[in-house]
Formats: C-alpha cells, sequence, structure tokens
C-alpha cells in the first residue's frame, strides 16, 4: 500500500493534479482527483501513479519465498498463449467524469 501511496502523491505533484479521496481496496483503487490545469491527461496521470509500483512488485515477487500459487492471480495469457506476470490489469481502467455536486 505504501508503494501506491507514494506513487500516488509523485503523480498528483507531477500532473498538477488535486487528490480529493482515495480508497485502496485489495484488488482495485478508486481515486476522486480534479485536474487544476486547464490542459491535463488523465492517462498520463494513471500512468505516472502505476509506473513505479509494478516494477517494485516485480521484484518483490522475485525476492519472496512464498510458493509460487500465491502468485497465480497475477498471471496473465497473452493471445498466443504466453503467460506474464501481471501487476496491473490490462487496459487503461475505468474512469468517469463527475459533473455535479449529487454525483461527488
Amino acid at each position: 500500500m505504501e508503494w501506491l501511496s507514494d506513487s500516488l502523491n509523485g503523480a498528483v505533484q507531477r500532473h498538477d493534479f488535486a487528490l480529493w479521496g482515495y480508497v485502496f481496496m485489495p484488488e482495485h483503487v478508486h481515486l476522486l482527483v480534479k485536474p487544476r490545469a486547464e490542459t491535463y491527461s488523465i492517462s498520463r496521470f494513471l500512468y505516472s501513479v502505476k509506473e513505479s509500483v509494478a516494477p517494485k512488485a516485480v521484484l518483490y515477487k522475485a525476492k519472496s519465498n512464498r510458493p509460487e500459487s500465491t502468485w497465480e492471480r497475477f498471471y496473465d495469457f497473452d493471445p498466443d498463449g504466453s503467460r506474464h506476470f501481471r501487476f496491473w490489469q490490462r487496459g487503461g481502467g475505468y474512469d468517469r467524469n463527475v459533473f455535479s455536486d449529487e454525483e461527488l
């Protein structure tokens, strides 16, 4: 959780976003962020959040003495059948815009 928290704080500063709220769940994250600049990229922001966490997870796995079965849920299969350790799910995630106080 500390890896994600540190990465999120760095991304907020680097991309000039306000962090209004977050919830770290066992298998996903909820973020409520607001860009401060008129021009922004949510995909670049999310990439910044994820980019430093994945290598740390891979290194942690490599140094761990846990049985391989512990990591089974982190494996992903490519269309060609090759198997890869993947900390983050494929794709950019799910995001949506909030336009009203009621929705917020």
